[in-house]
């Protein structure tokens, strides 16, 4: 089974598709129950297989508690060759080599919100696309599907971020210019300003949940008396009730914008010295669709609205597809 997993990796496939490949096949993991993404990665890094003994892969969390965390391998102590090797070292190593360069090149761009995030689509599978950094490649985007799955899924879909912000930013310079279109993203920003309220307010509910689960976990192990048990859950039950009661509130009444002139104005300055960011994205894109050539536009699926010679087009030569929100 090892030798499997090391040798559909070794070919290009992902740890998900590795794990989803195994149980279509009915293997049992080494738990006896499904295989996960989480479980080839720990399977494909580990030595073990190459004969290494490996300890301190783990700690208990605190002397009170049977929960354990699993240590960076930095941490680990290991033992070379102390027994028979189910995979050879040169081969762990080929492996190894692969992974490490595969991390460079898919890991997200982390500390910056990007641009188009959540905004773009792959016309082949219909996932969403993911931002990808390349090195001494400009900021890019590929489907989410390839990136998880590797090329079995589907393929990489890429579009240049700079591109596509050139592209939008010129029509946003015309669109400005009409008065309709104003209308309509100063009621955008309305209902952003209304769902991040929203959304900052759940966050809090979900917060207060988890705080639930810590003390009832107390009571049932014993940490916290009945009786600071009910005090506490009651508090926090008011808690969530006061926090969606507001959300109730937020969705019955409107939210205005003080100054649309301010916010126009805004749009404007950041559009000329910055250029598009996410917010500005957001607010006058709903949804941006990538096609490869040979690829069909499926109306039922997208719902754009686009002429017979435009699927054509697609179908024979590929096309970014921009859906604003006005």
């Amino acid at each position: 089974m090892v030798k499997k997993i090391y040798s559909l990796y070794g070919e290009g496939y992902g740890y998900s598709y590795i794990a989803n490949f195994l149980n279509k096949e009915g293997c049992p993991s080494p738990s006896g129950g499904a295989w996960n993404a989480t479980t080839i990665r720990r399977i494909i890094c580990s030595s073990v297989y190459a004969g290494d003994t490996v300890q301190g892969i783990s700690e208990k969390v605190s002397f009170k508690s049977k929960k354990t965390r699993r240590l960076p391998e930095d941490k680990w102590v290991i033992t070379k060759n102390t027994h028979e090797p189910i995979i050879e070292r040169e081969e762990y190593a080929r492996i190894q080599e692969i992974r490490q360069n595969r991390n460079k090149r898919l890991t997200p761009h982390k500390g910056k919100l990007h641009t188009f995030k959540g905004l773009l689509y792959c016309g082949g599978c219909g996932k969403l696309m993911h931002a990808r950094k390349r090195k001494e490649r400009p900021m890019g985007y590929i489907c989410g599907s390839y990136s998880k799955l590797g090329k079995s899924s589907c393929t990489s879909h890429h579009i240049n971020e700079r591109d596509l912000c050139e592209i939008v930013l010129n029509d946003l310079i015309e669109f400005l210019k009409d008065e309709d279109v104003i209308k309509v993203l100063s009621k955008n920003r309305e209902k952003n300003d209304k769902d991040i309220l929203i959304d900052t307010l759940k966050k809090q509910i979900e917060h207060k949940k988890r705080q639930q689960e810590i003390i009832y976990q107390d009571r049932l192990e014993g940490k916290i008396s009945e009786d600071l048990f009910l005090r506490i859950n009651k508090k926090t039950e008011n808690n969530i009730l006061l926090l969606k009661k507001e959300i109730e509130n937020i969705e019955k009444r409107n939210i205005k914008i003080k100054d649309i002139d301010v916010f126009l104005e805004s749009i404007k300055n950041n559009l000329c010295q910055k250029g598009i960011n996410h917010e500005i994205a957001k607010l006058v894109i709903n949804k941006i669709v990538v096609f490869e050539k040979g690829e069909e536009y499926i109306e039922k699926i997208w719902n754009l609205n686009i002429s017979d010679e435009e699927k054509k087009f697609i179908r024979e030569s590929g096309a970014v597809i921009i859906e604003y929100a006005f």
